[in-house]
């Protein structure tokens, strides 16, 4: 299940920020931190967590964006992350 949501939080944080819909993405960004820290993907976690932390406060970096998109392409159908 969190693998298949992966693609659904990272477009809707995307549009948010394409949007400027910080609180939009601020809980999408929040939701995919919760998830990940259950799922023991820890640095997908403190990311999308920074990433909601900041959108609260105004504002989204593009960097920061890839960087979590790049992060959650690594792991693979087992949720397991793939090193690169």
């Amino acid at each position: 299940m969190y693998l298949s949501a992966l693609p659904h939080w990272l477009a809707t944080i995307a549009t948010g920020a394409q949007q400027g819909d910080a609180a939009g993405v601020a809980v999408a960004a929040e939701a995919l931190a919760s998830a990940s820290e259950r799922m023991g993907q820890a640095e997908i976690a403190f990311l999308a967590s920074t990433v909601a932390h900041d959108a609260r406060r105004g504002t989204v970096t593009h960097t920061r964006l890839v960087k979590l998109v790049e992060l959650c392409a690594r792991i693979d159908q087992k949720g397991r992350t793939v090193a690169v």
